[in-house]
């Protein structure tokens, strides 16, 4: 593994080559790819077969000049320099250094029992993910890049709904760094059974408070909800951009009191920097808490039903 003075990354592969005494075979790969290999999301092959720009490479040892080596472009390879399916960066003889400062996940344990059927097996990470993906934004010590960037992308979408909150929560997984992903260590399915996955602890610990928030009082929860959700209806705030809408005092007042009610309720505690980041738009900040309320809630449903437990 190596770069360029342009900072592009390479990963470099050593291959039976008659001309190269100590040759190997080097491609370029994404910042995106090298994370995914590193995390074991996909193999070695792949990032071979799948290069930067469809390019290979040639380099030999033997061309060291002060632990720099020229490349030479090669337009066809043979299949034998190619590693074997299945070669995770876990295989590597010495470990690979990725100190940061990023704070690192542990394993949270989720009990489950009753009966799970397949859509409960898609429904339950989703939901997680996304409950996860926005907290994790809330918290700045998180985040890569600065605020800015995540602003921009807090006010790119109209929130009309539909494929608006897909992308949003989409993007906000994303930026998560991946060794701060969510991943799944084990399921063991049964009654009770239990799935662990690798999470931050202070995520998590504050969806499990949500979570009981909206379980402790469900009644006062949906009661806040539907004032903030029949509030926009009437309004013909739904389906419509928040840039398509010109909001008078009333309804800016309307909008502040019932979306810091629906906070209050679910005890999430950082409405004001959801405010910040759209602009101060009260409109585009209860639409964004709406949707978030709805995915934490079908999320503690699960909790409540008895399919899922803080073990």
């Amino acid at each position: 593994m190596g770069e360029d003075g342009r900072k592009i990354k390479y990963l470099g592969l050593a291959i039976p080559h008659a001309e190269l005494a100590h040759g190997f075979l080097a491609v370029q790969v994404s910042e995106e790819m090298l994370d995914d290999y590193l995390a074991e999301a996909i193999d070695l092959r792949f990032a071979f077969k799948r290069p930067k720009r469809n390019k290979y490479f040639l380099f030999a040892l033997d061309d060291d000049n002060a632990g720099r080596f020229p490349l030479k472009e090669i337009y066809e390879i043979e299949e034998d320099w190619l590693p074997e399916a299945g070669f995770f960066s876990r295989s590597h003889t010495e470990p690979e250094s990725t100190a940061s400062a990023v704070q690192q996940p542990s394993t949270l344990d989720i009990g489950i029992d009753g009966r799970w059927d397949i859509q409960d097996l898609s429904q339950f990470p989703n939901k997680f993910a996304d409950a996860y993906s926005f907290m994790h934004a809330m918290h700045p010590s998180n985040q890569r890049g600065a605020d800015e960037a995540l602003g921009e992308l807090f006010e790119r979408y109209p929130w009309r709904g539909g494929f608006s909150t897909v992308g949003f929560y989409n993007d906000l997984y994303l930026r998560i760094p991946r060794p701060q992903r969510l991943a799944v260590k084990e399921i063991q399915y049964a009654s009770p059974g239990t799935i662990k996955i690798t999470a931050l602890p202070d995520i998590a610990a504050e969806i499990q408070v949500l979570v009981e928030a909206i379980n402790n009082d469900w009644r006062k929860v949906q009661e806040a909800y539907k004032e903030l959700h029949n509030g926009m209806s009437l309004r013909e705030f739904l389906g419509r951009s928040h840039r398509e809408i010109t909001l008078d005092n009333d309804d800016k007042a309307f909008l502040e009191r019932v979306t810091k009610a629906l906070c209050t309720a679910i005890g999430f505690k950082y409405l004001a920097r959801v405010h910040e980041l759209v602009g101060s738009d009260w409109l585009a900040t209860a639409k964004i808490i709406a949707s978030f309320y709805r995915r934490v809630e079908e999320l503690a449903d699960f909790y409540e039903s008895g399919k899922a437990n803080f073990a």
